[in-house]
């Protein structure tokens, strides 16, 4: 009786796992299909996914591209515009010709007193959504391929160390069909 019960234990804990795994380091939820894509990063503290909300697009449509940023527990990040001696988490995108950002979306930083010169900093402490919105021009090959790199520093007390990833993202040209992600998006 006692295998039953720890069988079915087990198959209960599969199948929650099957529709949605939480971080131990974070209190967001993430759909299945998001370990589906490759995590890249040079550092084991940060690691980057690339994805789109919509798997195949049409001419003229706007879509998003997500950068996710997953964060080692207790380890945090600079924003885009930082100042003194730290250095950002910057993102380059290489769009297809005549592909154009339309906006670029950025979580509000934690604003945190340094204990050295009693300084503020603007971080990530928690994993974080970059987003960007595209736009596909009227003419588009069969399939669109982006490429993006991003880099970073992270850091836990004082120490700090850099990352980067080369990332890509693949999209068909056939129809408008959105993705698996296009709700972690939103």
């Amino acid at each position: 009786m006692k295998n039953i019960f720890k069988i079915a234990a087990i198959s209960f804990m599969l199948l929650v796992s099957v529709f949605a795994c939480k971080s131990i380091s974070s209190s967001m939820t993430y759909p299945l299909a998001f370990y589906e894509i490759e995590a890249a990063g040079t550092s084991p503290q940060l690691k980057v996914r690339l994805f789109s909300d919509y798997s195949s697009i049409v001419p003229n449509q706007e879509f998003n591209l997500c950068f996710f940023f997953k964060l080692k527990h207790k380890w945090y990040t600079y924003t885009p515009d930082t100042d003194k001696d730290n250095i950002p988490t910057e993102i380059k995108i290489r769009l297809p010709d005549d592909f154009e950002i339309i906006e670029e979306k950025w979580p509000e930083p934690i604003i945190s007193t340094a204990k050295i010169e009693n300084s503020t900093e603007k971080i990530y402490d928690e994993d974080f959504k970059v987003i960007y919105t595209i736009k596909a021009p009227e003419n588009l090959p069969d399939n669109v391929l982006i490429t993006a790199s991003a880099s970073w520093q992270v850091c836990k007390l004082s120490l700090c160390t850099l990352g980067a990833a080369q990332l890509s993202c693949e999209l068909l040209t056939e129809k408008k069909i959105k993705s698996k992600l296009y709700n972690f998006i939103k």
